[in-house]
């Protein structure tokens, strides 16, 4: 079965989306990434912040080889306030919302109330 590629337009989308993501993180030098840049780290009003594209479970789940013993120590020694999996080209609206005081889902969508 052949692998799924985009198309030549979706591909120049997301590139187009990513230099606006670095762009932003230029403006944002409190943000911390992680090297491959798919997880991001941050506070707002005094809570902790996660984005990734990725679950700490699955992140740490490359601790264990298959027998359960650890090749690794986990990535993520504190505990964040709040985890959203998205999406990297959807930090700024991400980082916007959180600003605004929208309370977020897990998946970086705003629920009807706000809390922060």
């Amino acid at each position: 079965m052949p692998k799924w590629r985009p198309s030549k337009e979706k591909a120049a989308e997301y590139a187009a989306k990513i230099k606006e993501l670095e762009y932003f993180l230029v403006d944002h030098p409190e943000i911390k990434s992680s090297t491959s840049r798919e997880s991001f780290y941050f506070q707002i009003k005094g809570k902790s912040v996660r984005v990734s594209n990725h679950t700490i479970a699955r992140s740490d789940s490359g601790c264990f080889d298959e027998f359960g013993n650890e090749i690794r120590s986990s990535y993520h020694q504190e505990s964040y306030d709040i985890r959203i999996t998205a999406s990297p080209v959807r930090l700024p609206q991400i980082w916007a919302d959180l600003n605004a005081g929208f309370e977020l889902n897990k998946r970086g969508v705003k629920n009807e109330k706000t809390n922060i």
